[in-house]
């Protein structure tokens, strides 16, 4: 777990996928994949699943980016953000027509939790 582990201790899934998505946001994407594991050792949930996809995104490793997203769909089929970075993933694959209708999807689902 590298510095990460000096950073936090214990077993507080949310403190660690919170650092995951921090690290994200930041452009730090490896030590990211370092917390968000930790953090889906401990409790996997669709948002920790879905900041995994992002990381993966970031570094360019699309198909195991889809692979996170979707088992974040699977977790929460209603989670917009999941089907967006499964969307970004299949566009940068340069499968578009897939990404398109995933990103309808994900579009929809926001539309539905706003009203």
């Amino acid at each position: 777990m590298g510095f990460l582990s000096n950073l936090l201790s214990g077993n507080n899934a949310s403190e660690w996928s919170k650092k995951g998505a921090s690290l994200n946001e930041q452009g730090h994407y490896l030590e990211a994949l370092e917390a968000l594991d930790k953090a889906i050792e401990l409790k996997p949930d669709a948002y920790t699943w879905t900041n995994k996809g992002a990381a993966l995104n970031g570094l360019g490793k699309y198909e195991e980016a889809i692979k996170a997203c979707e088992k974040a769909i699977e977790l929460n089929p209603e989670y917009a953000n999941a089907w967006l970075g499964k969307g970004l993933a299949l566009s940068n694959l340069g499968r578009n027509d897939e990404a398109n209708h995933v990103f309808i999807k994900s579009n929809s689902l926001r539309k539905k939790t706003r009203n």
